[in-house]
């Protein structure tokens, strides 16, 4: 956490994306897959040994896609979500501005009942970790609800209760 001359507050946190079983599936998927291949080259078409190379190796870089961190940065009422893909690209995903916000809670808490029911877009920027908490942002953007999922740590959270006290709610 940041203080400026101008008393802005910046705080920034980085999670990294539990891998699940359906990511842990597809991987596997993909290496039966280059097995598969590697059998198919040695036994049918050994003259295409070479293309071994360029399978395994593309095989290899999209495992190492699958390495995923999320960084969300609360700066003076706005809150920007980046999405950090194995320490190779950065995305920003989305930024969300206290004003677009109606309330922040923990997830599958009752302060959230009133908005379980209508249209809303959901947007998982978690951890996917049942150790940390998660916190759902329910979010006016673009003119449509939403709601966005992610594991903010306890600064970040006092942080963002003192820009807006009314509505983040923490356990």
């Amino acid at each position: 956490m940041i203080y400026s001359n101008n008393g802005d507050v910046f705080c920034e946190v980085s999670v990294s994306h539990k891998t699940g079983s359906t990511e842990i599936l597809k991987i596997a998927l993909a290496i039966v897959l280059g097995l598969a291949a590697t059998v198919f080259v040695f036994l049918i078409m050994p003259q295409l040994f070479f293309l071994l190379f360029v399978v395994w190796a593309a095989l290899i870089f999209w495992i190492r896609l699958q390495n995923i961190a999320y960084e969300y940065s609360f700066t003076s009422g706005d809150l920007d979500i980046d999405k950090l893909i194995s320490d190779y690209k950065r995305k920003h995903l989305m930024t969300v501005s206290f004003d677009q916000i109606e309330i922040i809670a923990p997830e599958n808490s009752f302060e959230l009942n009133a908005y379980q029911y209508g249209q809303y877009r959901t947007y998982h920027y978690d951890a996917n970790d049942p150790m940390l908490k998660n916190y759902v942002i329910v979010a006016n953007i673009d003119n449509a609800h939403a709601r966005i999922i992610f594991t903010p740590n306890d600064k970040m959270l006092g942080q963002m209760r003192q820009f807006a006290p009314r509505k983040v709610v923490t356990a």
